[in-house]
């Protein structure tokens, strides 16, 4: 599932955020150099944005998910715009069978999908946006087709739908295929 987070950089929130915060019954997230809101779904791919949120940097939440399951062979992994691994800023240590793997947040990323066979992958930028009240994820099509197929121009995805083909044949994925590592694992979450 695709949402819309808010970083805001800092250790401390202004009055006035906390209060609308509070009001919304929104518990901000404490991670290096910030903090995570998560806001509020309020129609069909929007999101609600408020006055005391300016300043903040809206990012894409997304996960890396599946593999190869009685429900399918699909699986997606998340990469950066120009196909590089991201850091996730959260991994699960001990995964349900083809569930999320990882969270990402990102004011810009790509989601690569992809089948076991290779012959059905999706290539999609998603950028977190906002306009008044309104905060939204604005998704393009990069690029679909056969994984043989990958044209040149996007070459530099060919590691991230490798990735996705090879987590979409992995049987019950528990596991992280495409991301940077951590400098200390010590900062993984507990599931």
């Amino acid at each position: 599932m695709l949402n819309v987070l808010v970083k805001v950089l800092g250790s401390r929130i202004a009055p006035e955020l906390m209060r609308d915060l509070a009001q919304r019954e929104i518990s901000p997230r404490i991670v290096r150099n910030g903090q995570i809101i998560q806001l509020s779904h309020v129609a069909d791919g929007m999101f609600e944005w408020f006055s005391s949120l300016n300043g903040g940097i809206p990012t894409v939440n997304c996960s890396e998910h599946g593999g190869r399951s009685q429900d399918g062979d699909l699986a997606t992994v998340v990469c950066g715009p120009n196909g590089e691994e991201l850091t996730p800023y959260f991994r699960r240590r001990e995964a349900q069978p083809c569930s999320n793997t990882a969270q990402f947040s990102y004011p810009v990323l790509v989601t690569v999908t992809a089948s076991a066979s290779g012959s059905s992958i999706i290539i999609i930028q998603r950028e977190a946006r906002h306009v008044g009240a309104v905060a939204f994820i604005d998704s393009q099509t990069i690029w679909c087709g056969k994984a043989d197929e990958l044209p040149e121009e996007h070459e530099c995805f060919r590691a991230a739908v490798e990735a996705a083909c090879r987590k979409s044949r992995c049987s019950g994925c528990t596991h992280v295929h495409f991301a940077k590592q951590w400098e200390h694992d010590d900062r993984d979450a507990q599931s």
